[in-house]
């Protein structure tokens, strides 16, 4: 195969590389947002219930 080819696809494979790595580390962000508001919600509805409960 052609030496400038080879480097091309190589230039090519390592920007998909970096690509990936970049996308990982942003989905692992929005699964830690995720999982935060959730907990959040939940604490709020949580307090909200004993709350109503201690009314009754």
């Amino acid at each position: 195969m052609d030496k400038e080819l080879i480097e091309r696809v190589e230039g090519i494979i390592n920007r998909i590389a970096k690509l990936e790595e970049l996308f990982n580390l942003r989905f692992d962000k929005l699964k830690k947002i995720i999982g935060d508001y959730l907990d959040l919600t939940s604490n709020i509805a949580l307090s909200s219930v004993k709350t109503s409960l201690k009314s009754v």
